[in-house]
């Protein structure tokens, strides 16, 4: 039986591509990095130690050189006048006194969110430097306060500045830390990064 030759169909015509409806390329820099990383947990570890380290060291010297004798009389170094000085201070509260005598349920907290921020920072993706940063010296900073409360019952505070005439209260190097970290962290939540 002859064998028919059947019409050759021709190809579908292409469409002129648009280059505004092109599926977007992504780079390496431009891929979200895997949420939920641990990636970069030793360098993290190693920073919490040092900033609790400085802090814990930082306390130690104020109870050298400033902490009072016997009779109660502390020492008071002025380093500008009417501005900063150093002076030795036993908080047993959080910040601006709050919760003062309330030693026990403010280690729990510092402890319940040391746990927290360990947590955030590993859903924080990798590529977000600042938020993962500011997240670390928020937690060298609690846990810094956290030794404290747990060993003496009470936080280490020497730094006294003014604000004019306002007399603000004593605070210490973790105090600066979870101040300096919580201010990084509401710039990166305001621009949507954590």
């Amino acid at each position: 039986m002859p064998r028919r030759n059947r019409p050759k169909t021709p190809p579908p015509p292409t469409l002129p591509t648009d280059p505004e409806v092109q599926p977007p390329e992504t780079s390496a820099e431009q891929a979200p990095a895997f949420a939920g990383s641990w990636q970069g947990w030793p360098v993290a570890l190693g920073f919490v130690a040092l900033l609790v380290l400085v802090d814990q060291v930082t306390k130690w010297i104020s109870v050298l050189a400033l902490a009072p004798p016997p009779d109660g009389a502390g020492k008071t170094i002025v380093l500008i006048p009417s501005v900063f000085q150093l002076r030795y201070a036993e908080n047993t509260g959080a910040a601006f006194s709050i919760f003062t005598g309330k030693v026990n349920f403010l280690a729990i907290v510092s402890l319940i969110a040391s746990g927290f921020l360990v947590w955030w920072w590993r859903k924080v993706p990798p590529s977000e430097r600042w938020g993962r940063g500011a997240l670390v010296v928020i937690l060298g900073g609690a846990i810094g306060n956290l030794i404290d409360r747990v060993r003496l019952g009470y936080v280490i505070d020497m730094f006294d500045a003014f604000i004019g005439s306002y007399d603000y209260p004593v605070f210490n190097v973790a105090d600066s830390l979870i101040c300096v970290g919580v201010a990084v962290l509401l710039v990166r939540a305001w621009k949507g990064k954590v």
